[in-house]
């Protein structure tokens, strides 16, 4: 079974709305790609698919957000997710290989670090940190954990302290 991660295509789009809908049992989630994909926190180059035996069973992506710095004004900084595979495809490398190629794409633009919100336990081997430890605070959903808003500090890393703050088309394809 050859495994190939590779850039998002425009035809893809269908087949990663069913991948996202399918790993998390929510069209919120299914949607969630697209309404980035047409936002301008968009980075083409950041959002990646699995391919297994000419099937896509994952996908994944980073795109800009907003940290709030404490200092006052906001700055961009890259945020990732969504991050999906399919059900009968999950523990096998594909979303490690999604993880490695989105996170090697954002560190060759030079930016500082890769935030994410989701489980420490799975992320944590990837690099990514409780991001309170960096300065940067998430605005978690009631009963997430404190560290699931994490940060991967990549090459060009400096600290950049503040709240983060999502796009207008993350909170719209997220909410209900």
């Amino acid at each position: 079974m050859a495994m190939i991660c590779r850039l998002q295509r425009d035809d893809d789009q269908d087949l990663i709305y069913d991948v996202h809908r399918a790993a998390f049992a929510s069209d919120l989630h299914g949607r969630l790609p697209a309404a980035i994909g047409s936002s301008p926190q968009f980075v083409p180059g950041w959002s990646w698919v699995i391919e297994r035996d000419d099937e896509l069973i994952g996908h994944g992506m980073a795109s800009w957000t907003f940290l709030d710095l404490d200092g006052g004004g906001s700055v961009d900084v890259p945020h990732l997710s969504p991050l999906a595979v399919l059900p009968g495809h999950q523990r096998r490398g594909a979303g490690s290989a999604l993880i490695g190629a989105i996170t090697d794409a954002v560190d060759l633009a030079g930016a500082p670090f890769l935030l994410l919100e989701g489980s420490p336990g799975f992320y944590g081997r990837f690099g990514f940190q409780d991001a309170r430890i960096h300065g940067v605070r998430f605005p978690l959903p009631p009963g997430a954990p404190a560290g699931a808003g994490q940060l991967r500090p990549l090459t060009s890393y400096r600290q950049l302290a503040g709240r983060v703050r999502y796009p207008p088309a993350f909170l719209a394809a997220t909410t209900a």
